[in-house]
């Protein structure tokens, strides 16, 4: 996988992004658990594993007799994956991995590591464009209005220098992750992790007059008032 100029690599992983999120959960997985098997990562696996049980597609919500209410979630869109030199490598492959479980478009920084896990990707079967590789800095990532998020590993002074760059960019609002922790991974391993890389919905359907008389739905008649 050769690095690509920022708009190249955006332009792809936005045609990507629609196929890859509308794949099963299951089989986003199978590809990502392959490719964290062979780059041996205990963490990515972990996560996968978590992401697989803790996180349905659909879950059924309580609510009125005559409703039908349940959750959904999907992937925000494009997000930007970056590290700086004090990262755990293993802090930095979950979040990626997380990024893309999650329905996720991702792109990463040229680096060894970078190449090193694309390859591992690639060689699993993730689809083209799903990932890419660009050789923009970071600041030129942090502008961009095409990002939904940023996952940084790294230390906390970077995380904050980061942050403030995201907030004066234009365009929607972007959700900043960041593990700071290289030894305990505080971030990746806290309840709501995953759940910072999606976006929820919730599904409501009127059962009422299935099989049923619709004119209960009537909400006023010719003989009211």
């Amino acid at each position: 996988m050769k690095p690509e100029t920022l708009s190249v690599a955006i332009d792809k992983t936005l045609q990507a992004h629609e196929q890859w999120s509308h794949r099963t959960l299951a089989s986003r997985l199978a590809i990502l658990e392959a490719a964290a098997a062979s780059l041996d990562s205990p963490l990515a696996t972990w996560v996968l594993e978590r992401i697989s049980k803790e996180m349905p597609y659909e879950t059924l919500l309580p609510g009125p007799t005559g409703e039908a209410n349940s959750l959904h979630w999907e992937g925000r869109g494009v997000v930007a994956v970056l590290r700086d030199e004090t990262a755990a490598s293993a802090a930095y492959i979950a979040q990626l991995f997380t990024a893309l479980a999650t329905g996720n478009v991702a792109i990463i920084q040229v680096g060894e590591l970078a190449l090193h896990v694309a390859q591992a990707l690639q060689t699993a079967g993730l689809p083209e464009g799903v990932l890419q590789i660009t050789e923009a800095d970071t600041d030129q990532l942090a502008a961009h209005p095409a990002f939904a998020g940023y996952a940084f590993s790294g230390s906390s002074a970077t995380a904050s220098v980061l942050n403030r760059k995201i907030s004066h960019r234009d365009g929607c609002l972007a959700q900043l992750i960041s593990e700071t922790d290289p030894l305990n991974f505080s971030l990746i391993t806290s309840q709501d992790y995953p759940w910072r890389f999606v976006t929820e919905s919730t599904l409501s359907i009127n059962t009422t007059a299935v099989g049923g008389n619709a004119t209960l739905l009537e909400l006023g008649g010719k003989t009211d008032g």
